[in-house]
């Protein structure tokens, strides 16, 4: 690994709480009965086949999520596309639903002197303009690249062509941390540094993530 200019987070998992973590909370603010909506994803894929088809390939994020928001639909009466849902998951206060852990490594990131930024597929797609406006860590951020807008999302390699222009920093002094796999290989491919953030393991990711930036060691408890 070369010397590291600029450090890149993928949203949604890295940085944003998962709508996994956020179920407990949605249910009662809907008045849903308790355990009622059992997604689990990452954290427990045996129990979550649909979830194992999106990692296997046999359908999208994308997928997943519309999957879901229709569910959602017909227990709650919300809209039942993939913006009501995020906007049911999501409806709070949005300093709890940032991951510490990782704001804290971007605000080392920042202040010794690298270049930060975001690269996701969904952002403008899942959270209306309002909710990413006031959204402190994307303000922190200097570069944001939104495969909802450029229409170019990760896997694809030109998700990371876009990125590195948005930089101006050939690929070799990135660092990009995901929690999907099949990202973070396609980014290696791509010539960028990596760390798989582990969403069911945030402190020590967070961890791993500051020493790849060469932040020195990162103390993953909260600060008060």
């Amino acid at each position: 690994m070369g010397a590291v200019r600029a450090l890149v987070f993928d949203f949604g998992g890295p940085v944003l709480l998962t709508p996994f973590e956020l179920l407990r909370d949605t249910e009662r603010r809907l008045g849903l009965e308790a355990g009622v909506l059992d997604w689990s994803g990452p954290f427990d894929p045996a129990a979550d086949p649909l979830w194992r088809s999106m990692i296997d390939g046999q359908i999208t994020e994308r997928d997943y999520w519309h999957r879901r928001a229709e569910q959602l639909h017909a227990l709650a009466g919300t809209g039942d596309d993939v913006r009501h849902l995020f906007g049911a998951l999501f409806d709070g206060d949005q300093t709890v639903m940032v991951r510490p852990e990782s704001h804290r490594v971007l605000q080392q990131a920042a202040a010794s002197g690298l270049t930060t930024g975001v690269l996701t597929n969904d952002l403008a797609r899942f959270h209306p303009p309002e909710w990413i406006d006031r959204n402190e860590f994307l303000r922190d951020v200097d570069v944001i690249v939104d495969g909802s807008v450029t229409g170019a999302l990760k896997p694809d390699p030109l998700a990371f062509e876009l990125l590195l222009d948005s930089l101006d920093l050939p690929a070799s002094q990135v660092l990009f941390t995901d929690d999907q796999l099949h990202n973070v290989e396609a980014a290696a491919r791509a010539g960028l540094n990596v760390v798989w953030f582990d969403v069911t393991s945030p402190a020590a990711s967070a961890a791993a993530v500051a020493t790849a930036a060469g932040l020195g060691v990162h103390d993953p408890s909260p600060s008060h």
